[in-house]
């Protein structure tokens, strides 16, 4: 049913409003990024999303012991889909894990760019990326 109707729901900030109050998603999130969002989300086939589901029922979780690399696992407080619990969860099982969690839901990079840009930034100068990825001398 979601594969057929999906393309026939008119995408308007009117739209992008009902979505951002609606739970799923938080009204932080402005109309200009959640309209062409919507408009890219809407055009998914569905069908994959309900095999994607029954196939992670039935997989058994990851084994996380050889990641030995700093991690950082960002949550939105608010967020259906995938619960704190469960980020909390995973990182207790990765050596070199940090959880941020931020006032949102599972759309962070629309309800909240500057803070998921900060998190990131502090996992960067955690891991040292950028000293990393600096030019030797004789390079």
């Amino acid at each position: 049913m979601l594969s057929w109707l999906s393309p026939r729901v008119p995408v308007t900030p009117l739209t992008a409003w009902l979505v951002a109050h609606s739970g799923v998603m938080r009204p932080a999130a402005s109309a200009d990024v959640v309209v062409p969002m919507l408009e890219r989300f809407l055009r998914h086939d569905w069908r994959w999303y309900g095999e994607l589901a029954v196939a992670a029922a039935e997989h058994a979780p990851m084994e996380l012991g050889d990641v030995t690399c700093p991690i950082t696992l960002i949550g939105g407080r608010a967020d259906v889909l995938t619960a704190v619990e469960d980020v909390v969860a995973t990182a207790d099982r990765l050596p070199d894990a940090r959880v941020t969690v931020l006032p949102g839901s599972h759309f962070l990079p629309l309800e909240q760019p500057a803070l998921l840009h900060e998190a990131l930034g502090q996992l960067v100068a955690r891991t040292d990326l950028v000293g990393a990825a600096a030019p030797t001398s004789g390079s």
